[in-house]
């Protein structure tokens, strides 16, 4: 009898250790998809929390704070508050939203963390955009430059300051 009374408090000694780790953020995680985008590229993020609401910062190389801006929110709520999201998941455990990437290029680190000491982080590279992608992508800039480009060369024909 006094053995089970002692297996008995040790399952429920073990088993609010198991809780206090959750509600420590021992199931608090981060991640990004993908991994590696060009400036302004759309990223989903995953947050797995045991705790229900979290902020999300995310860090330049230099420990910097960024500002990224959400784009589409799939489960759970993110809300905006400065250069932070305060993430809260739905009642499965987990948020997923889409922001723009920052739009100059490196390394960031996005870091997830719970009031409750819960932290967790997924590293984003931002590539730098190749030459020509950037002017694939940029076609109304490239068309506004070349069409300015021939005004001033027909401006100055017209005026006589091309003409041999």
């Amino acid at each position: 009898m006094r053995a089970s009374i002692i297996l008995a408090a040790a399952v429920v000694v073990a088993a609010m250790a198991a809780v206090a780790a959750g509600a420590a953020g021992g199931g608090l995680s981060v991640s990004v998809s993908p991994g590696s985008v060009g400036p302004g590229g759309l990223v989903n993020v995953t947050v797995r929390a045991q705790p229900y609401s979290v902020v999300v910062l995310v860090f330049k190389s230099d420990g910097r704070a960024v500002g990224v801006r959400v784009v589409g929110v799939y489960s759970g709520a993110v809300k905006e508050v400065g250069r932070m999201l305060i993430v809260a998941v739905g009642g499965d455990g987990v948020a997923v939203f889409t922001v723009k990437a920052p739009l100059v290029p490196g390394e960031y680190v996005v870091e997830a963390s719970s009031s409750t000491g819960g932290f967790a982080e997924a590293v984003l590279t931002v590539r730098a955009p190749a030459p020509l992608a950037w002017l694939l992508e940029h076609r109304v800039v490239v068309a506004v430059v070349v069409a300015v480009l021939v005004a001033a060369l027909a401006y100055l024909y017209l005026t006589g300051v091309l003409a041999a």
